[in-house]
């Protein structure tokens, strides 16, 4: 979980909050999360998985920048 100044940032809570914003029934469809983060190298890749991965990439961001978040919106038949 992430302290922000609307509260905690759970995954659970961004989840809800994107199958909102795309119309989505949050009880039918599964979301992947990942965004490509630039770590001392190459891109990495980082798959958003629990609550601590939604702080990290909500603190990831420097000088108000933050990467790219894909979403993959998962149906029940590629369940």
């Amino acid at each position: 979980m992430m302290n922000t100044s609307g509260g905690e940032i759970t995954l659970s809570m961004l989840e809800g909050r994107i199958c909102t914003k795309l119309g989505l029934d949050e009880s039918k469809v599964k979301l992947q999360m990942r965004y490509n983060a630039v770590v001392m190298g190459p891109i990495e890749e980082i798959y958003i998985s629990d609550d601590e991965d939604v702080g990290v990439y909500i603190s990831s961001g420097e000088n108000n920048l933050r990467y790219v978040l894909n979403v993959d919106v998962i149906t029940p038949p590629e369940l």
